[in-house]
């Protein structure tokens, strides 16, 4: 019996995957970790970003991937919070900035970092975590689902003080703003909408 050489179908020896490490970030990881958000999302990266993250970076919430020493994924949560039912202010963690390299997709990472995250979250006593996110069904395996599906406003101008008054502090943008809603004004009711009418 002789030896065959290996062909393609044989089994080729392969090196073991490097490991995978999810931890917070320092602001020196600021820059890979701004490269490997811009990449994941297939937008150019911009150095001057680099600055304004330094402005808005909050130690502890930021998390990136890394493999090998290269970032991989990202995961930013923001320290928010939200109004209920009463007036009271719960904190919550913001969910942002999510971003896997397309080279390492499909392998977990962002489970990794949304666990790491979350945990994190319960573990600060934040009562919930809350997105805005384009691709919402990506996020419902992490137990997100949409919260509303609209919402408005509904402003009167007269009692707020104009448009945006601080813009000009004269006056002159505020009574031109009274001015136009007063030509156009139809007599308002303080009753609910639909109060009142014929069905």
């Amino acid at each position: 019996m002789t030896d065959t050489p290996p062909t393609s179908l044989s089994p080729q020896p392969t090196a073991p995957p490097t490991a995978l490490t999810v931890r917070e970030i320092t602001e020196d990881d600021l820059d890979g970790w701004g490269r490997a958000y811009s990449k994941g999302n297939f937008i150019p990266y911009r150095t001057a970003s680099l600055e304004r993250r330094r402005g808005v970076f909050e130690p502890g919430r930021w998390l990136g991937a890394y493999e090998g020493g290269e970032c991989v994924g990202t995961f930013r949560g923001l320290a928010l919070d939200l109004s209920v039912p009463g007036g009271a202010l719960l904190p919550v963690l913001g969910v942002s900035s999510l971003a896997v390299v397309p080279s390492h997709r499909r392998r977990g990472i962002l489970s990794a970092l949304m666990a790491h995250g979350l945990g994190a979250a319960v573990a600060r006593g934040e009562a919930a975590a809350v997105l805005h996110s384009a691709e919402y069904p990506v996020y419902g395996r992490y137990g997100f689902a949409p919260a509303t599906r609209h919402g408005g406003f509904t402003v009167d101008v007269t009692a707020s003080g104009g448009l945006r008054p601080d813009l000009d502090t004269s006056g002159t943008l505020r009574e031109a703003a009274r001015r136009r809603y007063a030509a156009s004004a139809r007599p308002c009711s303080t009753r609910p909408a639909g109060a009142g009418r014929a069905r």
